[in-house]
Order: C-alpha cells, then sequence, then structure tokens
C-alpha cells in the first residue's frame, strides 16, 4: 500500500537525500491526496501523541514541482494540501501548521483549517528583498481574509555559516538579523528563528550550531520580542496597508516604497482605530537582500530629529505617538504634531527624535 501511495518521477519514487549516518539514507515522497496513505500517516501521528504530549503537527512540504502517481496520473500537488490539512485537523484533533515552501500552496493553506499560515523563504521562489518577505506577508493575510498570522522560516547568514563548526563558531551579523526581523513585524508577521537551547537558526537542518548569537544580539532580539507583543494591536490582525503619502523633509529623495538599498523604507498601514507608519533604515546598507548570506551587512547610518509630512485622508488627527524597539526598551512617546492641508490633502507634520532600524508612528484619529 505505501509504494502504491507515492510520488513518482517516470519509474523512480521521489526522494530527498538525508546527511550521511543518519539512520534512514533519504525521506521518501508520498501523495498528500491518497487517502490510504492519509490514514497511515495520521495513525502514525496518533501513536506520537499517545507517548509526548506536542500541542500540534508541523505538516512539512518539498515546495512545487512535477510528480505522478503509482498508475502515471500527473499529480498537482497544491491541489492535494488543503483536503489533507484539513483531515489531519480532523482526525488529530489538535493545532495543525503547514508549511508552503517559497509559498506553494499558500492559498489552499490560508483557506484550510491550519491554525497559522507557515512559509519558508527561498530565494529561487521568488522570496529575494526585503519588500518580498513583505509582499508574502501580504498575500497571506488576503487570503485568509485577515483571520490567520503569517510564520516565516527566512535563515539568516546561510553562506557565511560554511565557514564555521559546532566546534569553532562564528557568530550572525547583528544587523541583517534585525533588519530582517523589523521587516516581517512591520509587515504583521512572526519570524521562527530560535531552534533548540536558543540557538539561532542559520540553515535548515535546525541542530546547526555554526553560528551563534553574540550577547548584544540577545539583548537587542529580546527587544523586538517584546515590541511585537506590546504592540500586537498595531502590528498584527485588522491592519491593512494603505497607499498615503509619506514625505521625509530634507531628504525624501533618500526613501523608498519598496525597501531599496541605501534608502529609508517607508510604509503605512490602518486599522483597530490607527494609521501606522513604518521606516526602516537601510541608509548605508548596500543590498536589499533580507538573508545577508556572507553577514556583511553593516549598521544603518543613525538618522535624528526627522521631520515627517504624512497625508492621513479625512478625520482629525487626536495624537501621534513614537515608538521603536531600538530605543528606550520600546517606550511609547507622544509626539507634538501640527496638521494643515494643500493640493494633495489633509496632513499632518510631527518630528522623528532618532531611527536606527525601525521606527513605528501611530497616529490616533476620530
Amino acid at each position: 500500500m505505501l509504494r502504491q501511495g507515492g510520488l513518482f518521477n517516470d519509474q523512480q519514487q521521489l526522494s530527498t537525500p538525508l546527511p550521511e549516518n543518519w539512520a534512514s539514507p533519504s525521506i521518501y515522497s508520498f501523495n498528500p491526496g491518497n487517502l490510504e496513505w492519509q490514514n497511515y500517516i495520521f495513525n502514525r501521528e496518533k501513536d506520537v501523541f499517545a507517548v509526548f504530549p506536542f500541542d500540534g503537527w508541523h505538516i512539512d512540504s518539498l515546495g512545487g514541482g512535477t510528480a505522478y502517481d503509482f498508475t502515471g496520473n500527473k499529480i498537482d500537488l497544491d491541489q492535494t494540501f488543503q483536503g489533507f490539512i484539513n483531515n489531519a485537523k480532523a482526525t488529530l484533533g489538535k493545532s495543525v501548521v503547514f508549511n508552503s515552501v517559497g509559498n506553494y500552496g499558500q492559498k489552499e493553506s490560508a483557506s484550510s483549517s491550519a491554525d497559522i499560515l507557515y512559509s519558508e523563504m527561498w530565494e529561487g521562489s521568488g522570496q529575494i528583498t526585503y519588500n518580498d518577505l513583505k509582499n508574502s506577508i501580504d498575500a497571506g493575510n488576503s487570503l485568509s481574509g485577515g483571520s490567520k498570522s503569517t510564520v516565516l522560516a527566512a535563515y539568516m547568514n546561510r553562506n557565511y555559516q560554511k565557514n564555521f563548526s559546532e566546534f569553532n563558531q562564528g557568530y550572525f551579523n547583528t544587523p541583517s538579523i534585525l533588519l530582517t526581523d523589523a521587516t516581517i513585524f512591520a509587515s504583521g508577521g512572526s519570524h521562527i528563528e530560535l531552534g533548540d537551547d536558543l540557538n539561532m537558526l542559520s540553515l535548515e537542518y535546525f541542530p546547526n550550531k555554526h553560528l551563534i548569537m553574540s550577547n548584544e544580539l540577545k539583548q537587542q532580539l529580546k527587544n523586538y520580542y517584546d515590541f511585537m507583543v506590546a504592540y500586537e494591536n498595531l502590528l498584527r490582525g485588522g491592519l491593512s496597508n494603505t497607499h498615503n503619502i509619506v514625505y521625509v523633509h530634507d531628504m525624501d529623495s533618500n526613501t523608498s516604497t519598496d525597501g531599496s538599498p541605501n534608502t529609508i523604507w517607508k510604509f503605512t498601514k490602518t486599522g483597530n482605530g490607527y494609521d501606522v507608519i513604518h521606516l526602516i533604515n537601510l541608509l548605508g546598507v548596500p543590498s536589499n537582500h533580507w538573508r545577508d548570506a556572507d553577514a556583511t551587512y553593516p549598521v544603518p547610518n543613525f538618522q535624528s530629529n526627522i521631520t515627517v509630512k504624512y497625508y492621513y485622508g479625512s478625520g482629525t488627527v487626536e495624537s501621534v505617538n513614537f515608538a521603536s524597539p531600538d530605543y528606550d526598551n520600546g517606550k511609547s512617546y507622544s509626539t507634538s504634531f501640527t496638521t494643515g492641508s494643500d493640493d494633495q490633502g489633509n496632513y499632518v507634520t510631527f518630528t522623528v527624535p532618532t531611527l536606527q532600524y525601525w521606527d513605528m508612528i501611530y497616529i490616533k484619529k476620530s
């Protein structure tokens, strides 16, 4: 039965090789739409839950590709995912997460009973830049109607880790870690980046310990996670992108709306009673590739006393507030402001005191 439930390429069952000296030389691929295979694997999962009190099942995948069933029929893999996820959830009665690798199957996962959305980011699938990460999170939010948050698996400094081993470890590059986390958190997503014993992930093989976090990065990362939780109502759930105009006085030529290198990246959201402006500092950063594969990105050029002009549309501005995970442990500050209007509409101007990596400005309107 197992072989008949497999996925094939010509005469061979599809498989993925595993590292040397493992108990099995490879993982074989099976057809998620085959009900006999579903029954088998779900029962094996029940065996696991009977012994270990796990909260749920992380269902992995290998992304897309050409595959055939045992009788030679071509299988559109993405069309099998929703049924597999739904049946797993119903059969096991546990939380279920599905990895839509490179966003392949993201739509089907969003329409399924999976508890959250989860996607592993790969350049070969088109997730190259900071803006690509944001677009992935935006797509998940849109496909799920805002009902599911997105977790991204995005392995940092992946080439650099090859220079080291668990006996001769190197350090993650702090600027690139914080810039990628700023992108993901500001976009409304989360980043799976910490593995066993608080080891940060540089590779899809989670036990890899070639790179470690410096004490500085550990502290800064704690600030970022505290910030993500403290301001969850301004970051996730019920917010949508806007096209409202943001000008940064005296340096707007060095800004972008797509995360271009050597710019201040600006984008806006609205929801939960607030307009939200995110400023991510890429000034002095030579590339917009999120992975920083060789761990070379410098600390962005620090900015202070930035004057911002924001076109907010209708309503009355009641307050302007500033917060950053890089400043005073993420504490929120009320900022003085002035309002006016011109041929582009109603605007509010204010000054942001500091920008290292990421600032969030949230504006209350009535």
